[in-house]
């Protein structure tokens, strides 16, 4: 959301008729009712405010990013986690964002010059960083392309149209190489959140056990943080 002088985010959302309801677990958002329709107001065209997913949100409340930090969103477009990694920093970081198709990120430069998010963009495979790189940001969001089970719906039959094991396989093998990429890159110290809207354990536990017998051994090892956060129910975490 922009700086707006004295107008709040329920301010903009109450001109555009919308009724709002705090979301306790992610201070400063709010959910709004069902069959809102806000794509078309001009606050929202001009970045007033940006509306996603709740879940959306947990990725990056988890990261936490803090002022004056050095992070990664490795796999960043269309660019809506890009932008919360900003808001909870005030803009106040050195914020890059990755992705690996030019299309989507040139809507997610779109997207943040919209919101006023300062962000250096690389257009890239994720997997593939460069050595400068390496072991210079203190965090790094992998919010991993997967095979979207947690999107299938029984009535759409387009939401499944495309998965297939053979699929899964594939994408997880990318996965792992995109978490082993972004423990190369945080310094000692450093924080990783990996992410998927995906359900099999193919894509999820086992990229994660997969790293941790590669990388968790030894003082410079990776382990698994406890997640702190207060998750409403109904969103379980690893």
């Amino acid at each position: 959301m922009r700086d707006s002088g004295s107008w709040s985010l329920r301010d903009w959302l109450a001109a555009d008729g919308l009724d709002p309801e705090p979301l306790v677990w992610h201070p400063g958002a709010f959910r709004l009712p069902a069959g809102s329709k806000p794509g078309k107001s001009l606050a929202f065209l001009t970045g007033q405010y940006h509306v996603q997913e709740e879940v959306s949100l947990l990725p990056v409340t988890l990261l936490g990013p803090r002022r004056g930090e050095r992070i990664l969103d490795l796999c960043a477009a269309p660019g809506g986690k890009t932008a919360l990694i900003a808001a909870l920093a005030d803009g106040r970081l050195d914020l890059h964002a990755n992705d690996r198709s030019r299309r989507r990120c040139l809507r997610m430069r779109a997207l943040l010059d919209t919101l006023g998010v300062t962000a250096r963009i690389r257009t890239g495979p994720g997997e593939r960083l460069p050595a400068r790189e390496l072991g210079t940001f203190d965090r790094v969001l992998v919010d991993a392309p997967c095979s979207g089970e947690g999107r299938f719906r029984i009535n759409d039959d387009q939401s499944h149209a495309t998965w297939s094991k053979k699929v899964v396989r594939r994408l997880a093998s990318l996965q792992k190489s995109l978490l082993h990429a972004a423990i190369a890159a945080v310094r000692p110290g450093g924080v990783i959140v990996y992410s998927t809207c995906t359900l099999g354990r193919d894509e999820n536990e086992a990229v994660i056990t997969r790293a941790l017998k590669r990388f968790g051994d030894g003082p410079t090892g990776i382990e698994l943080d406890a997640v702190t956060t207060s998750i409403p129910k109904g969103l379980p975490l690893l």
